[in-house]
């Protein structure tokens, strides 16, 4: 599959005439067109809703806790390993700071942007790493978890791609804290 490197200025959206912000660059590598045709491929990514974000909310505010959250950073790229070959073509111009020679493809252990089953890969890995933890997922809405010893709840987290919105008692800080040190986040 063909591969191109996308780059965008961050701060964009905050510069004017009357404001000179610097240029914030981000670059990535997406997958280009709509050539993947692997039959029975699950692409659906479970997103979190308004009332996920609102018991997160809620919770808080009647414990008096702060509200915290995270954004984790190139998410689909720490995401499960995939059990396909994925192969791409170099990006025009190659790779940086790499000796690679022309025609050589690179082969990806993970769905990166762009390929459909992406979203999917990145949430599976991070709804273990919440399990794992010791929190239980809600059966209705599957971005919401919970972390509850003895009946009594100590935090609560939901999911929305690849951003955590969550909150906790000090008895949860420790199971909490952790899963966005398993990851990269901003």
């Amino acid at each position: 599959m063909p591969m191109q490197w996308v780059e965008a200025d961050e701060n964009a959206h905050i510069r004017r005439e009357d404001n000179e912000v610097e240029a914030l660059y981000r670059s990535r590598f997406v997958r280009c067109g709509n050539f993947e045709d692997t039959p029975g491929l699950r692409t659906d990514s479970p997103a979190g809703d308004v009332d996920c974000h609102n018991l997160v909310c809620s919770w808080c505010a009647c414990e008096k806790l702060k509200i915290r959250s995270a954004d984790i950073t190139n998410a689909y790229l720490q995401g499960k390993e995939v059990d396909r070959a994925i192969l791409y073509r170099i990006p025009r111009g190659g790779i940086l700071e790499c000796d690679v020679p022309k025609g050589a493809v690179i082969a990806a252990r993970v769905p990166i942007n762009g390929t459909r089953d992406a979203g999917k890969g990145f949430w599976r890995q991070l709804k273990e790493i919440i399990v794992k933890r010791g929190f239980t997922m809600n059966f209705i809405l599957p971005t919401f978890f919970v972390l509850r010893r003895e009946g009594k709840i100590f935090a609560v987290m939901n999911t929305n791609v690849d951003d955590l919105l969550y909150g906790y008692h000090p008895e949860g800080k420790e199971c909490n804290a952790r899963i966005p040190k398993h990851f990269q986040v901003d």
